[in-house]
């Protein structure tokens, strides 16, 4: 009975499939296969302003609207990995269609035998079923344990599939660490990160897991990371206040404090998270005492400027621009960064030691530095093809007397 099933659907689905590409095969310029990336989209941001909603108005805490939000970007995620379908072309279209045809069949039957029903797909069924069970206002413990660990196992399935598929490790990370299982999360976070390097917010998710499974220690391999994850991110706020850990840990209270008043800067007023970054601020101002404090300001090495682009860039006003100092002739890494967008140009700002991505690479270690202000258009720190970018340099750090002017005036190749 479930093959003769399993044949009828195949039969009517591989004559859908000839009805569409029979025609597409004839037509090249006929319509190929939609992408619903952007409804999905748009159906996420939806989802995200009716939790806004709903928090406001008080019908969920704070934690829910938190979990809630993960788990949607969990879906979303979900929802939109795996290959684009491109439409068949050409004269031979047609006979290419048929033998297709012939083949669709068996292949689908080779791989059902092997693999089952789609994992991909029973993944996003009890993803679903996961959300609408946190939804609930009576969350049921029992079953929405039942559930993670059937999402768990699917995503293991689909990770020793899919070796070069970020996804799994990345969701079975978040999940691990939803349950307090570090060690589990840091190994599936270190997997995320190789395979996508550039992503300085992940790297600030590692750096956590890896300070709660060391015990709420900092150790040097932590240090490194959280510093990495600030110059891809310069705005991250679990890495901020990571690296102000990190700089309490050694005692360099004045950049621990600096560190999470950037933080606070980030944050909503009513996040939960302000009252620990105000407390940690308030440590650190009495181990630091205030004549230290005092003396330390007048001594801080910083560098005036005045930013601007030139006319003929035409670019959204919402984008990104970095502006930094680098050692003059050395290591890319900034020593200290600003981040703005294009509707703030033109403008008058300070790098100062404050804003250095490691107490040990700032203003203060070299004695020329290169000033960069750049457009990216992804919004990320590493430049890309297609950014625009101004440069400045040498400029000795110890002899201004006057703002430095930085136009952004050329496009990268």
């Amino acid at each position: 009975m479930m093959w003769s099933v399993f044949a009828v659907f195949t039969v009517v689905a591989v004559a859908f499939v000839l009805w569409r590409l029979w025609f597409v095969a004839a037509d090249p310029g006929a319509e190929g296969a939609e992408d619903d990336l952007a409804a999905n989209r748009e159906l996420f941001l939806a989802k995200l302003a009716q939790l806004r909603s709903q928090l406001d108005a008080g019908e969920i805490s704070a934690q829910q609207h938190a979990d809630l939000e993960v788990e949607f970007q969990r879906q979303f995620l979900a929802d939109n990995t795996g290959p684009r379908v491109v439409g068949a072309a050409g004269g031979r279209g047609r006979y290419l269609v048929l033998g297709g045809a012939l083949l669709v069949p068996l292949l689908a039957l080779a791989l059902y035998w092997q693999l089952g029903a789609s994992q991909e797909l029973r993944l996003r069924q009890l993803l679903d079923q996961r959300a609408s069970l946190m939804m609930a206002g009576d969350t049921e413990s029992t079953a929405l344990a039942r559930l993670t660990g059937e999402v768990i196992d699917a995503l293991e399935v689909m990770a020793a599939r899919q070796r070069d598929n970020p996804l799994p490790p990345v969701l079975l990370a978040r999940l691990y660490a939803d349950q307090g299982v570090y060690p589990l999360a840091a190994s599936q976070y270190q997997r995320a990160v190789e395979l996508l390097p550039e992503d300085g917010d992940l790297k600030a998710e590692y750096a956590q897991v890896q300070f709660f499974a060391a015990g709420n220690q900092v150790t040097p391999e932590l240090s490194q990371l959280v510093y990495l994850a600030l110059a891809q991110s310069p705005d991250n706020q679990t890495a901020l206040g990571l690296a102000g850990i990190a700089s309490f840990h050694k005692s360099d209270y004045r950049q621990a404090i600096e560190y999470w008043n950037r933080a606070l800067d980030l944050l909503p007023p009513d996040s939960p998270s302000r009252t620990a970054l105000v407390s940690g601020i308030a440590a650190a101002r009495e181990r630091l005492g205030p004549e230290p404090e005092a003396a330390g300001d007048s001594e801080l090495v910083s560098l005036s400027l005045t930013v601007s682009a030139a006319p003929g860039i035409q670019v959204a006003p919402e984008t990104t621009v970095f502006i930094y100092a680098r050692a003059w002739q050395g290591a890319p890494m900034p020593l200290a960064i600003r981040r703005l967008t294009v509707a703030d140009l033109p403008a008058t700002l300070v790098l100062d030691e404050s804003m250095a991505m490691s107490p040990e690479m700032s203003l203060t270690s070299v004695e020329q530095v290169e000033l960069v202000a750049r457009i990216s258009l992804a919004g990320t720190p590493t430049p890309a093809p297609g950014d625009f970018e101004g440069t400045l340099g040498p400029i000795a750090v110890d002899s201004q007397v006057a703002p430095l002017v930085l136009e952004i005036d050329r496009e990268l190749p």
